[in-house]
């Protein structure tokens, strides 16, 4: 599941960009840098979503204007200097899936993700969305 929320970046105080995503109370981190920003607000919005999913609670719904999101932020708005989206793809239920492949090669996954400490199908999991972000340029 993706979901897209919006990050009000304020002007810099010092060093770091004060950052609030309003759409989920208690949600705010900072960075040094705009990529920085992104990065910790990515991180900052997973980990609210974790305890959300962990304790049975629905996602928050994410503003549809510029109107509401700032209405959400109230006097935590600050001076605004930019509002970037910021796309998450939180943990999902965990499903079982048959999967066909010739065994030598499946063992021989199995046997390599052991080593490495996790699972076949984590690791297989893990080599998917590798692969796709390597295709997607990311």
């Amino acid at each position: 599941m993706k979901l897209t929320y919006f990050a009000i970046v304020n002007k810099k105080e010092g060093q770091y960009y004060p950052v609030i995503v309003p759409d989920i109370p208690g949600c705010f981190t900072e960075g040094s840098t705009m990529e920085e920003v992104k990065t910790m607000a990515e991180d900052a919005i997973s980990t609210l979503l974790a305890d959300y999913a962990a304790n049975g609670k629905p996602y928050p719904q994410a503003s549809q204007t510029y109107e509401e999101l700032i209405a959400k932020a109230g006097d935590d708005c600050g001076e605004i200097a930019y509002v970037i989206p910021i796309t998450v793809y939180p943990s999902s239920r965990i499903i079982r899936i048959s999967m066909t492949g010739a065994e030598d090669k499946l063992e021989y996954i199995k046997d390599f993700a052991a080593k490495c400490g996790t699972t076949r199908s984590a690791f297989m999991i893990d080599a998917a969305m590798n692969a796709i972000a390597h295709a997607n340029g990311d």
